[in-house]
């Protein structure tokens, strides 16, 4: 009989051994499932904050656009839009020329660059935009045209 009891006390100390290696590597299953799950929340806000930059960048182009011919198609134009939370768009006109293109319609080339920025990530486009018009002084356009539209990086 002491003997029985002997071999009953040795199995419960196993039974608890392997109990606590099945909780430690369950431990160890769970932090690692919380880590993964942590990195992804960041790199999910990463993406969302960078396409948010792109969408300022992007309203910033039309916005200058606009505002170019709003002005009168100016020599230079600086400018800042601000959008919602911290995120906001700044234009800055690099290069104009004035043209007489195809048919006698003159031809005014403006290049220029839109910087979108949100919770610190920016995006930047270099876009060259054409505006065609009839009269001498383009009191009203006949046509907008986007020749070119390049991220920089």
């Amino acid at each position: 009989m002491a003997f029985k009891r002997l071999i009953e006390s040795r199995e419960s100390g196993n039974v608890i051994v392997m109990t606590l290696i099945v909780l430690m590597v369950l431990s160890v299953l769970g932090a690692a499932i919380l880590g993964v799950a942590g990195m992804e929340n960041k790199v999910s806000h990463a993406a969302v904050e960078a396409m948010q930059a792109q969408q300022a960048a992007d309203a910033g182009v039309e916005w200058a656009i606009e505002d170019l011919w709003r002005l009168g198609l100016v020599e230079t134009l600086t400018d800042e839009l601000n959008l919602d939370n911290g995120i906001h768009s700044v234009i800055n006109v690099t290069d104009r020329t004035q043209v007489i293109g195809e048919g006698g319609h003159l031809e005014c080339t403006y290049v220029f660059t839109s910087s979108g920025v949100c919770q610190g990530i920016t995006r930047r486009l270099e876009v060259e935009v054409v505006y065609v018009f009839s009269d001498l002084y383009p009191a009203n356009y006949d046509s907008v045209e986007i020749r070119s539209y390049k991220v920089i990086p």
